[in-house]
């Protein structure tokens, strides 16, 4: 679907957009009112935290300056470096209020997890974001030198506030798979997420382990998270009954996970930049009308949009850029034994 297409939906169906979170369990979801401004004042402490820390950074480089042989031209970069991270701290700020003016309640963000809620009552699962141990489904990117993206739904469990999640591990892989669809470049990124299914069928994200590799050696750890360790709090995937307008977390810690979805339609197909319906090579796997269409983004990077487009009884099938780009497409399901 091109921007002009989504921008539409947008505009017709916003309608819905104070009916967020209908669908999840009022025992799961602490809603805060008390007070209002809390996640616009969120974003004002973050701010002055991102100003102090690369006010300290700065007057490190500067120290170190003094110890170089052009300490002139070693500030001079310090500097430009300073005015650099200081426009980045205001760019994360203009992305965080613009999440808080989406959301239909801008208190405290409050989850409290019940582990009575999910005792596995939610029959069938949920369509749009199954959870099948054994499943394994392979993704193609064709960006740049391409990568080869396979998540498998583990018959592993960890338990986490209390609540037994389902292990997912999603697997980034360097170039384009073989003839068969199988991956065989080299690994990149490595992560556990972490998922539980609400008995209403709510799709919960309670946090990841993610790994990234350079030259086959771990590099970082970057993004990750898990609910109830350092104050960080469980999100929603997938909502159960999800409506056109829906604003909801996907997860949050603050600094290192904040991103947010929003549902832009219910029955939908995929279009290209050139307004071409996108098919797949499996056509089982084609939308048909009736994809379920998303935006993620992240609250601190105003400008990193994802479009998704999820399909009921499969899952995730394909991911878009505003320009209408499709940078991910599914290539292959399995179910493993």
């Amino acid at each position: 679907m091109n921007h002009e297409k989504v921008q539409l939906i947008r505009g017709v169906e916003l309608l819905a957009v104070g009916l967020l979170l209908g669908s999840v369990a009022t025992t799961i979801w602490a809603d805060h009112k008390g007070d209002s401004k809390a996640c616009f004042e969120t974003t004002k402490l973050m701010l002055k935290a991102c100003s102090a820390d690369i006010g300290d950074d700065f007057l490190v480089e500067n120290a170190k300056c003094l110890n170089t042989n052009d300490a002139r031209a070693c500030q001079g970069e310090a500097k430009a470096d300073y005015k650099e991270a200081r426009q980045d701290c205001r760019y994360q700020s203009e992305g965080r209020n613009d999440l808080c003016e989406r959301l239909p309640n801008a208190g405290p963000y409050i989850v409290e997890l019940d582990p009575d809620d999910f005792t596995g009552e939610c029959a069938g699962g949920n369509p749009f974001y199954p959870l099948v141990p054994g499943t394994v489904t392979t993704f193609v990117s064709e960006e740049d030198a391409g990568e080869t993206i396979v998540v498998a739904v583990t018959d592993e469990t960890r338990e986490i506030a209390g609540i037994e999640t389902i292990v997912v591990r999603d697997t980034v892989y360097a170039g384009l798979p073989n003839g068969n669809g199988d991956p065989i470049g080299d690994r990149i990124e490595d992560t556990d997420d972490y998922y539980a299914v609400a008995n209403n069928c709510d799709v919960w994200y309670l946090g990841e382990v993610s790994q990234s590799f350079e030259d086959g050696y771990l590099d970082n750890l970057h993004g990750s998270f898990v609910t109830d360790i350092d104050r960080a709090q469980a999100g929603i995937i997938m909502l159960a009954d999800p409506m056109v307008g829906d604003v909801y977390r996907q997860e949050f810690a603050l600094g290192d996970a904040e991103d947010a979805a929003e549902i832009l339609a219910l029955n939908t197909d995929i279009y290209d930049e050139n307004g071409d319906l996108v098919e797949f090579d499996d056509s089982s796997f084609n939308c048909n009308g009736a994809c379920l269409l998303t935006e993620d983004f992240v609250a601190t990077k105003p400008d990193a949009i994802e479009f998704k487009y999820f399909k009921a009884g499969i899952g995730f099938v394909a991911e878009q850029l505003p320009e209408g780009e499709v940078i991910l497409k599914l290539i292959k399901i399995e179910v493993l034994p």
